[in-house]
């Protein structure tokens, strides 16, 4: 008996073993189950950031492509500002050209006033003048008047002297 219960014991005990194991293998089972999963999830993560990654990459080269356009919108109007500055400084140029000639139409216009004072003196002299001679004209045609008048009393006069001196 004693080999015999020595060996249903070992066996017994292999059994009580074999079941431990049997119970560690299902939990090592379902671990490694659990472990599985976790990956899957860890690849899905994975995936998930890598499309993220695509996607602020994709992101990042259409603000990168929104940038170059910013600079050559930038570029455009530094080219439309220099051209602008251009144009201004030639109008400033036309402005003082302006401003000079209104200057020298004013000085002109400034002597053409003066001229146009001094010929109005002179028209107002002139003006005097003819009524001068209108009265030296009227006063020279009574003074006509009065010596035709006299040289005709004169004249009769004469005429009677003869006429009395003829008789004689």
């Amino acid at each position: 008996t004693t080999m015999e219960d020595l060996t249903t014991k070992q066996s017994e005990k292999i059994d009580e073993q074999s079941e431990k194991i049997d119970e560690q293998s299902l939990e090592i089972t379902k671990q490694g189950d659990q472990i599985s999963k976790q990956g899957v999830g860890i690849t899905e993560l994975r995936e998930g950031f890598t499309k993220q990654r695509l996607e602020i990459t994709k992101q990042g080269d259409k603000i990168s492509e929104q940038g170059v356009g910013i600079t050559e919108l930038r570029e455009g109007f530094t080219i439309q500002h220099e051209k602008i500055n251009t144009q201004s400084m030639g109008i400033n140029k036309q402005s003082d050209k302006v401003a000079k000639l209104s200057e020298e139409i004013n000085k002109e216009s400034l002597e053409i006033t003066k001229q146009s004072q001094e010929i109005n003196k002179q028209s107002e002299k002139i003006n005097k003048l003819h009524e001068n001679i209108e009265k030296l004209n009227k006063k020279n045609e009574k003074q006509d008047e009065e010596m035709k008048t006299n040289l005709a009393n004169t004249s009769q006069r004469i005429e009677l002297l003869y006429s009395i001196t003829d008789t004689t």
